[in-house]
């Protein structure tokens, strides 16, 4: 599946010292995805080395026939929040 990133995801994912790998990680094989209307929510736990504490980072995309376009990305310690429990 391609993977393509608009330019406020490239900001931001600078902007927050997201590593574009684990991003592309996350899009490709997310602990949970999630569809909030027309937007996939792709989002996986792991521990940041930098805070050291367990944290969850989110990937919003949009899905056309072309493959998914990250929108904007973020990692939060608010696990709990916005885990899905099944």
């Amino acid at each position: 599946m391609k993977i393509a990133f608009s330019l406020h995801a490239e900001i931001e994912i600078q902007k927050r010292r997201i590593e574009k790998k684990h991003v592309l990680k996350v899009t490709r094989n997310p602990q949970q995805k999630l569809k909030k209307g027309e937007i996939w929510v792709c989002q996986s736990k792991y521990f940041d080395k930098l805070l050291k504490k367990e944290m969850l980072l989110r990937v919003f995309a949009e899905e056309d026939i072309k493959g998914l376009k990250v929108i904007t990305a973020y990692k939060t310690s608010k696990i709990r929040k916005y885990w899905v429990k099944k």
